[in-house]
């Protein structure tokens, strides 16, 4: 019985070394995305629920990282925005290769407050931008 245990122990200690630990998620921006308004608007969400998100300039197009959640997992997923699972040894190299490289992490802790300017003189129709928010 004891043996058996030991062994159990040991199978399960190895299992966790083995097995990636996905801590993170990367919303890519270049070619991989599929859906690009799409995957900034799950950006915006993550932010208003309250998270934080990591916007990676110069990586991947600007590709951004989340921490792993099922929920926004599967709100991509429905969306048809593509996601990427990064186990922790992949995101230290993400890391390691902005340290290194032309690029930047910046974190985003808000979402952002979006406001357009229309002059008074100009008639509704006349701008693009507020007959699209119209």
């Amino acid at each position: 019985m004891r043996k058996k245990m030991v062994a159990w122990s040991w199978l399960f200690t190895v299992s966790i070394y083995i097995s990636p630990v996905f801590s993170m998620m990367l919303v890519p921006m270049d070619e991989a995305q599929t859906d690009h308004l799409k995957a900034y608007g799950l950006i915006y969400s993550v932010l208003k629920s309250g998270s934080k998100a990591y916007w990676l300039l110069n990586y991947r197009c600007g590709a951004f990282a989340i921490e792993d959640s099922k929920d926004v997992e599967l709100k991509a997923k429905i969306n048809g925005i593509t996601v990427e699972p990064v186990s922790n040894t992949q995101w230290a190299d993400i890391l390691e290769t902005i340290e290194n490289n032309n690029m930047e992490k910046v974190t985003l802790e808000k979402a952002p407050k979006i406001a357009v300017y229309t002059p008074t003189s100009t008639l509704p129709w006349d701008d693009a931008v507020t007959l699209a928010l119209a």
